[in-house]
């Protein structure tokens, strides 16, 4: 699947059911049991939280330059017509922590859009995951994951769009799984499945890593794209997977494009 480098802008038009936090906005926020009509971010960030899931007919959560932390033991964010989590413009999003046993993030908007996708506009963001089960889906032409900076600069700038992944399991099951463009970067620890027809599309002097101290198992469905697919777009193709299939149970089945 080909696509283009600079996604469109994203709306900030709300759905009815949605509530903010300063730049921050929420699709419907349900906390053991009960619709929270204003969440705050004390609310929001208790460990003591059983079951959040938040449902957005566009976005789950999407930030603009802000700051947000959900905790809890178990986390649901799903989407219908848009990203599931759209995360722009700076700021740190922390989703997860010690006492989170399971993330599940589920984009149904199809082609175009992520269970993630986060970018930078004008500053430069970052999304920390941590639990002991984190799951990302987005079938029917969607992305697991997708990250871009809008820079093509060698070295890479410290301060990226990036996303970082601590989990004992990650699965992402998409037709595009992981997306790192334009001087992004994505680290996942811990054991990794991918299933999806294109593992990682990549450009742009960015960087994916994947289980960098090699305790975790990692099994790869899809090919490794490295393109400048469209006009317009980043030219540059050169960009970095790191790799570590350690154990006898990893593998990746696939191929290597350009």
């Amino acid at each position: 699947m080909k696509l283009p480098f600079f996604k469109s802008a994203i709306a900030l038009s709300i759905a009815t059911l949605s509530f903010s936090i300063n730049a921050a906005s929420f699709g419907t926020v349900n906390i053991d049991g009960e619709i929270v009509a204003n969440p705050t971010q004390e609310i929001l960030s208790s460990e003591d939280n059983l079951l959040v899931t938040i449902h957005g007919e566009k976005s789950a959560l999407q930030t603009v330059n802000e700051n947000v932390m959900v905790r809890g033991q178990n986390l649901q964010f799903t989407s219908d017509t848009s990203d599931t989590l759209s995360i722009s413009n700076g700021g740190a999003v922390s989703i997860g922590g010690e006492e989170t046993e399971n993330i599940s993030i589920k984009s149904n908007a199809g082609s175009g859009y992520g269970g993630i996708f986060i970018t930078n506009r004008a500053e430069a963001p970052t999304l920390n995951l941590t639990a002991k089960n984190i799951s990302i889906e987005a079938q029917n032409g969607g992305v697991g994951i997708w990250a871009q900076n809008n820079t093509q600069e060698n070295p890479r700038p410290e301060q990226v769009s990036t996303v970082n992944i601590d989990a004992d399991n990650t699965t992402i099951n998409a037709t595009t799984g992981i997306i790192a463009f334009s001087n992004s970067v994505i680290d996942i620890s811990g054991n990794l499945t991918i299933n999806a027809e294109t593992a990682i599309d990549t450009r742009g002097h960015s960087l994916v890593n994947i289980n960098e101290d090699g305790n975790g198992t990692v099994k790869i469905t899809g090919d490794i794209l490295f393109e400048t697919p469209v006009e317009n777009s980043g030219n540059i193709i050169d960009s970095s997977v790191k790799l570590n299939l350690t154990g006898t149970e990893s593998s990746w089945t696939g191929n290597v494009a350009s």
